[in-house]
């Protein structure tokens, strides 16, 4: 039996479908150039200069060059940060300037080799106020994110990091407040620091292989001056690595420079289903380290996508409309999460999971087509939660597809989504959800004839659905082929008594936080969850191998069992 569904987390807002400007590739101003791509996609946001390139490239003392110099000495074109904003400002794009932090630290060194932040605090108070006064044009700035994985590019432990960015953040936050205090209250820009997580240069797990807990956890302490006690440890007995960094983090921050931090970031590159839980990890451990001590920061994802460099996903099977549904998957997750602003990577690159895989003017990947399509439709909305009282799920999930579903405003959207590896007509009734009215229109997301739906080559094809052909009087049949993904939106419609009690907004909606020792496994996760430049080609090939499967008839799907939701023939 299935529960009425529950408003989950706050109302979904546009800043949920930023995506990231790579100032090194996406060259402005040419003939079907990245400016159609944004507009396709329905991207809303942009971060600049982008990922690890903005370690390697950006010069916040001359953010204006149209060159930029590599590491190795090589020169490559780049987009001066007034050029982008005067084309931010002309898109309505609000925008997010990462800050490099690489080379913000000194060579000196405590006894750990922890090193000291090492800054020019001019140079950054003058970045920081022309662009809040506008000096490289008149974009909406939404926040200065303070480095890029500072465990990866920015070549940093967690300590290093904390020492960092608490002291920007307080340099940074000094120089907005003045620029409010002489150009009034309208200058307001979030300062987000990343959270701290058991990778590259910030891996302690490491240094302490073979040990046991209780002498990991004193030499913890004895080195660092912490008190760390079961609060870092796994329910299985295994030290939380993640939280360990989170830690050491934070405790470089003081009051002062904790009040200055708006929001805080972190990268979410989802691995489920080969590494279950691994989606909703960083986040839950966010919720325990900073929100619950710091309720009003803001969270970010800056990238976030499936994972293109987890060697368990075939590039045949598991990417295509199986990866766009994981994307919704992964949507969803952050918007239980709270999550307040998001960055889809990549739109254009050579990549597993980009947006738009072959050029700005080619076609849409499933996961990209499904992503205008949400962008479009969520605003304004709020997530419904199918699955009551589950942790870490929220849409019905039946033998042969899942339904995911939005609420605002007045109108209702669905996702249904096939899971079955044949075709599969499905039929629901939506009458104890409708009272009467309603205008519906529907699409189906599918992939191009003789693409395999699993492909990293599948390219998206979308079919327009008029009424008559999927709905009649709340009923609604639809053949869905194996990974096709129908979305229905019904407008101005009257709710019945009992779907309208259902989605009324809590009083003060909480993400919900499973404790993290109940839910995941000791060593999760194994995998850096990073931005994912370029492969090399044969890392990246894909297959043309056809997909899909027989006809299976006659599966009825019943809405009407319970007030919201009630499926009949779940068992095959």
């Amino acid at each position: 039996m299935l529960s009425l569904p529950q408003i989950e987390g706050d109302v979904i807002g546009t800043g949920m479908f930023g995506g990231n400007f790579l100032a090194d590739r996406y060259m402005l101003g040419q003939e079907n150039g990245v400016e159609g791509a944004i507009d396709t996609l329905g991207v809303t946001g942009l971060r600049y200069p982008g990922g690890s390139l903005t370690e390697r490239l950006f010069d916040i003392t001359d953010p204006d060059s149209p060159t930029a110099v590599n590491d190795d000495g090589s020169v490559v074109d780049f987009v001066p940060l007034s050029t982008f904003i005067d084309f931010a400002h002309d898109a309505g794009q609000p925008v997010t300037i990462v800050i490099p932090t690489r080379d913000f630290l000194s060579q000196n060194s405590d006894a750990n080799g922890d090193r000291f932040a090492a800054f020019d605090e001019d140079a950054l108070r003058t970045f920081v106020r022309d662009v809040a006064e506008g000096q490289y044009g008149d974009a909406e700035i939404t926040a200065f994110e303070i480095g890029n994985e500072y465990w990866g590019s920015g070549e940093m432990t967690a300590v290093e990091y904390g020492r960092l960015s608490s002291k920007m953040a307080r340099v940074i936050d000094e120089e907005l407040d003045a620029v409010a205090s002489e150009a009034g209250p309208d200058t307001v820009i979030d300062i987000v620091v990343q959270t701290g997580t058991n990778f590259g240069s910030s891996d302690l797990r490491s240094q302490y292989e073979g040990q046991s807990t209780e002498d990991i956890l004193q030499d913890l302490n004895d080195r660092y001056g912490t008190d760390f006690g079961d609060e870092v440890v796994f329910r299985g007995g295994n030290v939380n690595w993640r939280m360990v960094n989170e830690e050491l983090l934070q405790r470089e921050f003081d009051d002062a420079e904790m009040d200055a931090v708006d929001g805080v970031v972190t990268h979410l590159y989802s691995k489920d289903p080969v590494q279950p839980g691994q989606r909703e990890f960083g986040l839950d451990t966010i919720q325990k380290t900073w929100i619950e001590d710091n309720p009003d920061l803001d969270i970010y994802v800056t990238e976030w996508n499936q994972s293109a460099a987890e060697p368990r996903f075939d590039s045949d099977r598991d990417f295509g409309l199986m990866k766009a549904h994981e994307v919704l998957n992964t949507f969803e997750t952050m918007v239980s999460a709270g999550v307040d602003q998001a960055n889809v990577w990549p739109l254009l690159q050579n990549t597993r999971n980009a947006l738009q895989p072959d050029s700005f003017d080619g076609e849409l990947s499933p996961t990209g087509a499904l992503f205008s399509m949400m962008s479009d439709a969520l605003p304004g909305k709020h997530l419904l939660d199918f699955a009551v009282g589950q942790d870490d799920v929220t849409e019905f999930q039946g033998d042969t597809a899942d339904i995911h579903g939005f609420y605002g405003d007045g109108e209702m959207v669905l996702y249904v989504v096939s899971t079955s590896d044949s075709t599969e007509t499905l039929t629901f009734d939506l009458d104890d959800m409708i009272e009467e009215g309603g205008r519906v229109t529907g699409q189906i997301l599918g992939v191009r004839d003789g693409d395999a739906p699993g492909s990293t080559t599948a390219r998206a094809q979308t079919e327009t659905l008029e009424e008559a052909d999927f709905f009649d009087d709340g009923l609604i049949a639809v053949a869905l082929d194996p990974g096709e993904i129908l979305e229905v939106r019904i407008a101005d419609f009257v709710p019945t008594d009992a779907f309208a009690a259902a989605i009324a907004p809590p009083v003060d909606p909480v993400p919900m936080v499973p404790p993290l020792d109940d839910t995941m496994p000791d060593d999760l996760p194994t995998i850096p969850v990073t931005e994912e430049d370029d492969p090399p080609e044969e890392a990246d090939a894909g297959s043309d191998d056809d997909g899909g499967g027989g006809m299976m008839d006659g599966l009825v799907w019943l809405l009407g069992l319970l007030p919201l939701l009630a499926l009949g023939g779940l068992g095959g």
